[in-house]
């Protein structure tokens, strides 16, 4: 059997201020305050296969760092971010 969806789940990362980066290939979900208080990331750019974004995920993001989301997110719930949030076009 293969696996149907990648999760990121709830605090994966949560207030770890050394991140520097990730890659997220081929995830489905980000779990609950799975980035919340990452200082150390400038930049973080979802990949198309990301369709589900739980609330506060990017929580405690300051205006110094950015989010670029996929155009075909069907579900984000941001809570409080104060991130640069932009969106790329992905092929449907």
């Amino acid at each position: 059997t293969g696996i149907d969806e990648i999760v990121l789940p709830a605090n994966a990362f949560n207030g770890l201020s050394t991140l520097k980066s990730v890659e997220l290939s081929g995830a489905v979900t980000v779990g609950e305050n799975a980035f919340s208080d990452c200082t150390g990331i400038d930049e973080i750019v979802l990949p198309a296969t990301v369709t589900e974004l739980h609330r506060y995920a990017f929580d405690g993001w300051t205006e110094n760092q950015s989010i670029v989301l996929p155009s075909a997110l069907e579900n984000v719930k941001l809570g409080y971010c104060e991130a640069k949030i932009s969106y790329y076009q992905t092929a449907d």
